[in-house]
């Protein structure tokens, strides 16, 4: 019968165990950084999510409070001053309009006179 007394040499001193361990150890070490790489990640992640980003078209109705409307008219007469009286009388009218309807007398601004001569 052969000796069967365990050998001198134990099994994690043979060189390819060791390098199995070393390996096995590597591997293990770089599987712990992993998890907490990637639980400390999701931490991150989940802390993020607090802020909302929006982007994109918002409405509300809001109430005018001021217009510009543009108003033109004409008259026409044989002189300059017939045709001056006239268009003041017009405007007299159209500014009497307005102010009937509320609107005050100073947000009436009347522009200049167009004044074109016409020959037969």
């Amino acid at each position: 019968m052969p000796d069967e007394t365990p050998s001198a040499n134990p099994l994690w001193k043979d060189s390819t165990t060791q390098r199995w361990l070393a390996t096995a150890g590597v591997v293990a070490l770089g599987l712990v950084i992993g998890g907490y790489q990637l639980g400390n990640g999701l931490t991150r992640a989940r802390q993020a999510e607090r802020a909302v980003t929006v982007r994109g078209v918002a409405e509300r109705d809001v109430t005018a409070d001021l217009a510009v409307w543009t108003l033109s008219y004409s008259a026409s007469a044989g002189d300059l001053a017939g045709a001056q009286a006239k268009v003041d009388r017009d405007t007299q009218s159209i500014r009497s309009f307005f102010t009937e309807l509320g609107f005050p007398a100073d947000a009436l601004q009347p522009t200049g006179v167009n004044v074109s001569q016409m020959t037969d």
